[in-house]
């Protein structure tokens, strides 16, 4: 099937649909001269790691494997050493499916207990658990975009303010066009949200909505 765009304006309802150019997506790969050093060491321990992020000079990895006993290592980034491995026993991770940083916090899907876990990534302390049974089931992982929290969850996309926790908007509806919405990519000016589902289209809209 295509990949069709459809565009979501500002204001009153309406929609315009386009095919994508270039739509198909070639591998990428680093030429040897340009590769450093592997960050993994023999003190690092992965297990089915599926996210990635950064906090100034540290990365983050999720891990979510099949024990269900889902971890984050932090690692320093610059040496590649670990400096911490936050374990899901005390942050209720539970099939963990995705991972942003907001707010100089961590934001960490449950694709299981369809919540999100929110930790301090200074301190490694549990700020929040955002229930978000009442909206569907989670469907894709979180994302910052335009200073706010954006989850794709059933058939509607959540926006919530990093600060608080709070469900600020829910976006749904015929309008929206969102089928199974899966993933989210944006800036300041668009947000886009990619269908799972039916003709497989991608929503634009404003931030602003």
């Amino acid at each position: 099937p295509s990949l069709t765009i459809v565009s979501v304006p500002h204001g009153p309802p309406g929609l315009h649909s386009h095919p994508v150019v270039g739509a198909h997506l070639r591998n990428l790969s680093v030429a040897p001269s340009h590769a450093s050093k592997a960050v993994a060491s023999v003190s690092v321990r992965f297990d089915n790691p599926i996210a990635l992020a950064t906090t100034g000079p540290y990365l983050w990895v999720l891990n979510s494997p099949d024990n269900g006993r889902a971890f984050l290592n932090e690692l320093n980034i610059k040496t590649g050493r670990q400096i911490q491995m936050l374990a899901s026993s005390k942050y209720r991770l539970d099939n963990p499916d995705g991972l942003c940083v907001a707010a100089g916090d961590l934001w960490v899907s449950n694709e299981s207990g369809n919540r999100l876990t929110v930790i301090n990534a200074a301190s490694g302390s549990l700020i929040r658990v955002i229930g978000l049974g009442r909206y569907g089931s989670n469907e894709g992982p979180p994302v910052l975009v335009a200073g706010r929290v954006w989850v794709p969850i059933g058939n509607a996309v959540l926006e919530l303010d990093p600060k608080t926790g709070v469900v600020t908007h829910v976006l749904r509806g015929s309008r929206y066009r969102f089928d199974r919405p899966e993933e989210i990519a944006g800036d300041s000016t668009h947000l886009f949200v990619l269908n799972s589902a039916g003709p497989y289209e991608i929503v634009e809209l404003s931030p602003a909505h």
